[in-house]
């Protein structure tokens, strides 16, 4: 499944990469790209089980605001999480991580909504800032030791542009 993985980040890391031959980056850096996917807290993402009982490696989208708005959820951050599974397989992993305003941004949001309410699929459109540390998404096994999936390295920081709610 990791041979999903790198491919999808290289698309996306491609622009950072990209030297301007004076051994800087070009103007692509700040482009805007597009994600779709469920927002969750950093420190959730990091758990198979979540608080709330949300699976977030196979069901992200029963991961609720009232669980996401806990402190230590709070100050651990939020991104984004996509399915990178192969067909018909959930396998969801960090696509991308916030920067502290967009963090701070998403935290008033869900402070405004119910909080029994989940599968907060969301279309962030930001500037990459950088890259997350490898910390941010470990590798993971399950609670009964028969699954692992892989640490995820290089995910990208991204400043909000703009976010809109896909289902509500």
């Amino acid at each position: 499944m990791l041979h999903k993985v790198v491919p999808f980040l290289a698309l996306l890391l491609q622009p950072l990469v990209q030297a301007d031959g004076h051994g800087g980056a070009n103007e692509t850096t700040s482009m805007v790209h597009s994600f779709t996917g469920y927002l969750a807290d950093m420190l959730c993402t990091r758990l198979e089980i979540a608080p709330d009982a949300a699976n977030m490696i196979l069901n992200p989208f029963e991961h609720t605001v009232r669980c996401q708005l806990l402190p230590a959820c709070i100050r651990s951050g939020y991104g984004l999480v996509q399915n990178i599974g192969s067909s018909g397989e959930n396998l969801y992993r960090v696509a991308a991580t916030f920067d502290e305003p967009g963090s701070d941004y998403v935290a008033d949001l869900l402070m405004s909504m119910d909080s029994t309410i989940n599968d907060l699929r969301v279309k962030v459109q930001g500037t990459f800032t950088g890259l997350a540390p490898a910390t941010e998404t470990p590798a993971i096994t399950s609670r009964d030791g028969e699954r692992s999936w892989p640490a995820m390295n290089e995910i990208p920081t991204i400043s909000i542009d703009s976010l809109e709610f896909c289902n509500y």
